[in-house]
């Protein structure tokens, strides 16, 4: 059984006359039924924890959905625990959530995040094949304890490497530190080397302020401004 997590992103956007733009508006149901024969590589379990733009992603929520993602994996709420679980999310933020999942969960099972470039309403949408290609790798047995991972553009990523590297581009992640750990398409998931997780910490929350794109609010740059005027 593959958990999907449903949190938001460009993935699941539609044009909104009323609001003027593109916002979440597809839920879990319909994202699978658009993914052409996804049911048909493992049992899925639809979760629809949220439908939220990647910077509406703050500490708080990246801290909430880290706590939901723990309690499917332990099976903490009384239900069986998944053999994997496959997390859509905003593109914009994958890399801070996928850091935190990876540093701070300690896990056998693969926890896979994916997304997409484009809408459902663009040219060459790219989200029905990138919830496919993480759904094959959750479903691969030599994706077990390599941690949290990213799925995009045909390729695999440690989640705590992970960098959205490119704002437009169809493969815009890349590990500019490291490497991709491998490859996936409609043959399967090709892994380059043997597994190995990240080291996790047990943090109890998270409530340092630093300076990042979801969750500042310009306070950092307001001090530096307030500092400046006296020099």
């Amino acid at each position: 059984m593959i958990h999907l997590i449903f949190t938001g992103g460009t993935i699941s956007m539609q044009r909104d006359a009323a609001a003027g733009g593109k916002v979440p508006s597809l839920d879990g149901k319909a994202l699978v039924n658009l993914a052409p024969g996804l049911p048909e590589l493992a049992p899925l379990t639809i979760d629809d924890w949220g439908r939220y733009p990647a910077c509406h992603m703050d500490q708080a929520k990246l801290w909430e959905l880290r706590e939901h993602v723990r309690s499917v994996a332990t099976g903490s709420k009384g239900s069986t625990p998944p053999s994997g679980i496959v997390i859509t999310h905003g593109t914009d933020t994958i890399e801070e959530t996928g850091y935190l999942l990876a540093r701070t969960l300690d896990l056998e099972l693969p926890v896979v995040m994916t997304g997409a470039m484009r809408t459902s309403g663009d040219p060459g949408w790219d989200g029905p094949g990138n919830l496919t290609d993480a759904v094959r790798v959750a479903t691969d047995p030599e994706s077990r304890n390599r941690g949290v991972m990213v799925a995009f553009g045909g390729q695999v990523f440690a989640a705590h490497q992970a960098v959205k590297t490119h704002t437009s581009d169809l493969d815009a992640f890349s590990a500019p530190h490291a490497a991709a750990l491998g490859t996936v398409s409609t043959a399967g998931v090709h892994f380059q080397a043997p597994a190995a997780k990240s080291a996790a910490v047990a943090p109890s929350g998270l409530s340092a302020r630093v300076a990042h794109d979801s969750g500042d609010h310009g306070r950092q740059w307001r001090a530096a401004r307030s500092c400046a005027l006296f020099f």
